[in-house]
């Protein structure tokens, strides 16, 4: 007859971990003849499994986190995120990635792409120019993750995204003084006499 039991123990409390499955072998009247213990240092996948959590949390400090279900709605979503966004958490639970977008850009055919390549697989990433609460403007630079289970199929989709607002609302803003200057310097050329400078 064969009884086992497992535990996980530390050999030391800062270096090193060890799984152990203890085998009781008994005999015939049910009386313990010896016990069989197995172990294996776990250390490396623990310290491994704290390496990955704590550059989680770093990114997730630093940026607008929000998780989707495969169909683009809402499962959760960062503080960062929220704030960029202008909504409280128990706005957005729930609601399609729609709220964020651009009414002519929700009926487009690239939008349904996008999803369609998210749910098979493919990261998305690049700038996008979203809407927060009261239609306000936002520009995100960020990717799109798809997040597989251990059979590889894709079961959510994570974005990690970063506000690029003020920085792309200053370059629109260089382009469009950019495009008036060059519209006055053609003026000028086409009708020298009237853009004379007395001196």
């Amino acid at each position: 007859m064969v009884a086992s039991v497992e535990s996980t123990a530390r050999r030391s409390p800062l270096i090193s971990r060890s799984f152990f499955s203890n085998t009781a072998i008994v005999d015939e009247q049910g009386r313990i003849i010896k016990i069989i213990k197995f172990a294996q240092d776990i250390t490396h996948q623990k310290q491994r499994a704290l390496d990955y959590q704590s550059q989680l949390e770093a990114i997730s400090k630093s940026n607008g986190v929000v998780e989707f279900d495969l169909n683009g709605h809402i499962l959760w979503a960062n503080e960062n995120f929220l704030k960029l966004m202008g909504y409280e958490v128990k706005e957005v639970i729930g609601l399609h990635h729609r709220l964020f977008v651009q009414e002519k850009e929700q009926k487009s055919t690239e939008y349904t792409m996008f999803w369609n390549k998210l749910r098979v697989g493919e990261y998305v990433s690049g700038e996008f120019e979203r809407v927060g609460k009261g239609g306000k403007r936002v520009w995100i630079k960020g990717s799109y993750n798809p997040i597989k289970d251990m059979s590889g199929k894709v079961y959510k989709i994570v974005k990690y995204a970063g506000d690029v607002t003020e920085q792309k609302l200053l370059h629109l803003q260089a382009l469009e003084q950019a495009k008036t200057l060059l519209l006055q310097g053609e003026a000028i050329k086409q009708n020298p006499i009237n853009h004379q400078v007395e001196i």
